[in-house]
């Protein structure tokens, strides 16, 4: 649609190399202050957030596949579908059907879809037990 391709046309040039075998793409928006307009919203990133956790995990009780991405010109998003300047425009999201031949995708994306020896970052690379500094 035409509004896929406005979205798609602000994804990083990484993002557009897979982004466009997804049936779905979605700009991930929230509201930088609250209704008044005079305080800052520091829950939005939280609603963000949760929406985007029951999102995932309705689409894959649905066998759908969700991937949000930073890879998003957000400056460009933002003039593209005129996001006023107390909202931010954080992620975009590509929404679709598993499946697909990994041959599609450009050799460099092909190597980490066929090794069946992917790992996952051990849970002490990214918790912490105490203070930040």
């Amino acid at each position: 649609s035409d509004t896929y391709d406005r979205i798609y046309n602000c994804l990083a040039d990484f993002n557009k190399l897979w982004a466009n075998n997804s049936q779905v793409l979605i700009a991930g928006i929230f509201k930088k202050t609250m209704e008044d307009d005079e305080k800052e919203n520091f829950h939005a990133l939280h609603d963000l957030g949760s929406f985007m956790t029951n999102l995932s995990l309705q689409a894959q009780s649905m066998d759908i596949a969700v991937h949000q991405m930073a890879g998003i010109d957000f400056k460009k998003a933002a003039k593209e579908f005129n996001v006023p300047d107390n909202h931010h425009v954080a992620t975009a999201v590509a929404v679709g059907y598993y499946g697909g031949e990994v041959s599609d995708l450009p050799e460099d994306l092909q190597k980490p879809e066929n090794d069946i020896n992917r790992k996952r970052k051990e849970i002490s690379e990214f918790t912490f037990n105490g203070n930040l500094k």
